[in-house]
Parts: C-alpha cells; structure tokens; sequence
C-alpha cells in the first residue's frame, strides 16, 4: 500500500497543469498580470490598467501644458505639425516638440532652477510607466501608453523610443528572468535619447551660458534616469510581493503625476508659464517680417479675379501697394497684414492674464506689454523700400494712455515707471 502511494503522488504532479504562468525563453515559467485565467482578475486586471491609461493620459496633458501653456494639443494643424516633425527635425535639435524645449522654452531652468526636479520627476514617470506595463502586462498593453507620449505628449522621437525599449523590455529574445534586469535594458535607448537631447540643448546654448549652469540643463536627464531606475524596482518588488496580481503601478503612478504638479504650483506657478509664454508671443508678433510674398499673393488674388481683358500685373502690383501703404500711413492695419491680428491676439491674451492673475509679481510687466502692443505700428518707409514690415513704438497713441497710468499707478519704484512716466509725458 506505501509503495502504491509512493508511486502515484510524483505522477499526480507531474500533470498538474501550471494555471498561472506562461512559459519564457529557456523553458521558464514567467508570471505577468494576465497569467491568471479566473474572470474576477481578468476584469480587475482590465479595469486598473485603463484607470493606469488614464493617470497617464493626465502626465502626457501635463508634459504638452508645460511647453505650451494649452491642456491638449489644437485640432488646427495639428497633424501639420506632426508631419513637420518626421519630415524635418532631428532627434538633437531644439524645436517646440523636442525635449529641449523642456529646458529652454518658455520657461528657461537657468532662471526657474525649481523646473529641474519638476521636469525630471515628471520625465521619470513618461519613460518608466510604459516599460513597466510592457513587463507586468506584456507589450501590447504598453501600446496606449506610447500613444500618449506621441499624440497627446506630443513627443513623437520619444514615442518611437519607448516603442524599442517596452520590445527589448518585455519581447523575446531580450528579455530574461529576472525582470528589474529587463527594465534596466529597457532604459537603454532613453538613455541614448537624453543623450541626444542634450547635445541638441548644448548646441541651443551655444557658448552664451557659463560652464557652470550647463549643470542645470544636464541634471533633469540624470534625475530621470535615476528617478525612473528607483520607480521600476519599487513597482517589481511591489509586483512580486503581490505575486504579480494587478494594482502595482496605479499607486506609483498618482504620486509620480501628483508630484511635478504640486511642485510646479508652489514653487513656480501658473503666472509663470503664462507670463513667459506671453512674453515670447509678443517678440515674435513683432519681429521684422518679410511682406513680399503676402504682397505678391494678394498680387495675383487681385489680377486673377478681374474680368478680360485685365491690366496688367505689374500696373495691378502698383495698385495693390499704395493701397497697403494708405492703410499703413492711416494706422489702420491692413486686414491682409498681420498687425493687426498679432495686437489682437496680445490684447486678448494680456487681457486673460490680468484677469486671472491680478495680484502676480508680473502683472506689471503684462501692461507693459499690453500698452507696447497697442503703440506698435509699420514703418510705411521701410515698406515702400523693402516689402518688410518693420515695427516700431518709438511714440505712444493716445489709446495706450490709461495704460501706462495703470503702470505708473501700480508700479512705484519699478523701471517701468520710469518709461510709464516719459510716455504719458510724450502724450
């Protein structure tokens, strides 16, 4: 009777079919979320991971607010832009949808130091989130996630490199064993990205900074890397004590989104961005701009719509000038130029942040702003020369006054008394 029993129990183990696990390179059983096949964890596992996709989808509005000052991306042009970035701009140069921006622009962390945890913690969460989702859930559930980072992120180059680090992560045959070694080969095409990011920051600088804070645009990179390294061995270890069932990556991940934020808000601010944002709008409005292939559209719009037999183009090029030159000397801002539009939009946009922000240390600067915008005007002369539109605000109009009384009211002891004072002497 012993040897009977002894004889059935190795046999009655060895079909018991392993119901948890799914084999790995080598023969290996490896655990992931979905190894268990009971429809209770199925559907917890389904329900975390879209709650997951949607604390991500907040860090990727977060990463777009933080260049742009807008929470999602614009319907207008935007997939011009995406096109834009494939087609033209490589991984190292600086542009709105490369990391460098981070550093750069509108807020620069030469002058905000506060900005470099904030975007290193905030860096560690979009790189490390979908590698371990591609570890825990398999590569496929990291899909969604990369889709935020390009799409809604707006950060394309990075999407296509967490794209091979979530494969290297979690695909046959790089994967191994031992999964915190996985995560950290996951990490090496970041690694190698941040790299790139850097050298397309260093060449932005240029040799305007001192060697000293080029530490402060290297330290988000190293922050990120090392912030993401710590995140994937706290969530794995968490993974395996759990014995890998769902509801690892969800605690982490609020804190990682809840963080930078909080950061950002006491130690930055909203006016902030929004002033720096408002600040870049207004010297790019009114830069010195080449008006010749605006004039020769509005050129040919005209030839082509009179009837035959018409004059001809260079009598209809005549026409067409002089009357953007009375319009130019007459102050009203011809609605084919863009003048008028650009003080529009400042006006609004200084008009939204007063409102917004009205007891902020740059509220001040905003109506310096405001009040430039509404003296700015076209220098007909240059036109007439160079079909340039050049702008100046060398003398105040009468519409700016209340203006700059609001500053010279609201600023004392500012420089911007100063120039409030001379412009209302001027009027």
């Amino acid at each position: 009777m012993s040897e009977t029993r002894l004889s059935k129990t190795p046999a009655a183990a060895s079909v018991t079919p392993p119901t948890d696990e799914y084999r790995g390179e080598g023969g290996g059983m490896l655990k992931d979320v979905w190894s268990r096949s009971g429809s209770t964890y199925r559907i917890r596992a389904i329900v975390l991971l879209v709650l997951n996709v949607l604390l991500f989808a907040g860090v990727g509005s977060f990463a777009y607010w933080l260049r742009t000052g807008q929470m999602a991306p614009a319907t207008d042009g935007y997939w011009d832009e995406l096109a834009h970035t494939f087609r033209t701009v490589p991984l190292s140069e600086h542009t709105g949808v490369s990391l460098s921006s981070f550093l750069l622009e509108p807020i620069n962390v030469q002058d905000v130091p506060a900005q470099i945890p904030i975007v290193g913690l905030l860096m560690a969460a979009l790189i490390s989130i979908p590698i371990l989702v591609s570890i825990l859930y398999r590569f496929w559930s990291s899909l969604p996630f990369i889709s935020v980072i390009g799409f809604l992120a707006v950060m394309p180059w990075l999407a296509l490199t967490l794209l091979g680090s979530c494969l290297i992560a979690s695909v046959r045959p790089f994967r191994t064993r031992f999964r915190f070694t996985s995560a950290l080969l996951g990490l090496v095409p970041v690694v190698l990205y941040l790299a790139l990011a850097w050298n397309g920051t260093s060449d932005a600088l240029g040799s305007s900074v001192d060697p000293v804070d080029r530490i402060k645009f290297v330290a988000p990179w190293v922050m990120a890397i090392v912030a993401s390294t710590v995140l994937m061995a706290i969530v794995l270890s968490m993974a395996r004590m759990v014995d890998y069932r769902p509801g690892a990556i969800a605690p982490l991940l609020a804190v990682m989104f809840g963080l930078p934020v909080a950061l950002f808000e006491y130690h930055v601010g909203r006016d902030e961005l929004y002033y720096r944002i408002l600040d870049s709008l207004s010297r790019a409005h009114f830069e010195d701009q080449d008006a010749s292939i605006d004039l020769e559209r509005a050129v040919f719009d005209q030839w082509s719509r009179r009837p035959a037999p018409r004059r001809t183009l260079e009598a209809t090029r005549e026409v067409v000038e002089e009357r953007w030159l009375m319009e130019l000397i007459g102050d009203i801002g011809p609605a084919e130029t863009v003048l008028c539009l650009h003080q529009n939009e400042l006006l609004e946009r200084c008009d939204w942040f007063l409102h917004h922000f009205p007891h902020s240390r740059y509220a001040v600067s905003v109506l310096y702003i405001k009040a430039r915008g509404l003296d700015m005007r076209v220098d007909p002369l240059a036109f007439r020369r160079t079909k340039w539109l050049r702008f100046y605000d060398d003398f105040p109009q009468e519409r700016s006054r209340r203006v700059w009384r609001t500053i010279l009211e609201n600023g004392p002891g500012r420089e911007l008394t100063t120039v409030a004072l001379l412009r209302l002497a001027q009027l």
